[in-house]
């Protein structure tokens, strides 16, 4: 029980349920990707796929709980963290680097000082995301295939959503591999071969959720 309790009130014990909560997450981003590229099949394909994943309630609703757990436990967490280190480190760090170098000797990246930035947009980002295309009736909307075609013929909407994406993909690009240093994978052996894979998995991520809107609004 008390190693229960000390995840939650430890800063390590914090950064844990931040990493494995972090890296569901990231899975989940994955399998929704997936699930958007049938649009490129066309509209039986796609609005196929949507009707054999509402074909399962249950286990869409299992899902769906998981996600809110997750989504909230890694939120809560990033800001108890945050605040907790703006409070360690009054004056700010001095030792930065680029981008997406590795800050685990120290110093930090620009995705990592704006990690609590970026994640706070991308949950702004998502709430609309939810509000236009999950919280609505397709049916009368004209299936999701429609609604999402319509939705990306708006100039603004297509800036908006390839913004977002890119800025999902800055943020992954930290955490990914920052989750498994988290967890003890902080190897030499190993380590920069999670770095790699969690930068090419921030690219892929950024740009084949942007191709969709701007394919629908170019083509």
């Amino acid at each position: 029980m008390n190693r229960f309790v000390s995840t939650f009130t430890t800063s390590i014990g914090k950064k844990m349920v931040m990493a494995v909560t972090g890296l569901m997450l990231s899975l989940f981003v994955l399998v929704h990707l997936v699930g958007n590229l049938f649009y490129y099949s066309g509209k039986v394909g796609f609005e196929s796929y949507s009707a054999h994943l509402h074909g399962h309630l249950l286990l869409l609703g299992i899902a769906r709980v998981c996600l809110v757990l997750f989504a909230v436990l890694h939120v809560a967490f990033g800001i108890v963290l945050y605040v907790q280190n703006m409070m360690s480190r009054p004056t700010g760090y001095i030792v930065k680097k680029g981008v997406f170098c590795s800050s685990a000797d120290g110093g930090q990246t620009v995705a990592s000082r704006l990690m609590p930035y970026t994640g706070l947009y991308i949950l702004l980002f998502l709430l609309d995301h939810l509000f236009a295309f999950t919280f609505v009736n397709r049916t009368s909307s004209g299936g999701l295939y429609h609604m999402v075609s319509t939705a990306f013929h708006n100039p603004f909407y297509v800036a908006f959503y390839a913004l977002s994406v890119i800025v999902v993909g800055f943020h992954v690009s930290h955490g990914f591999w920052s989750a498994f240093q988290t967890l003890g994978a902080n190897h030499p052996g190993y380590m920069p071969a999670i770095m790699i894979a969690g930068k090419l998995y921030a690219v892929v991520i950024g740009f084949a959720f942007a191709s969709i809107p701007l394919y629908i609004y170019f083509f």
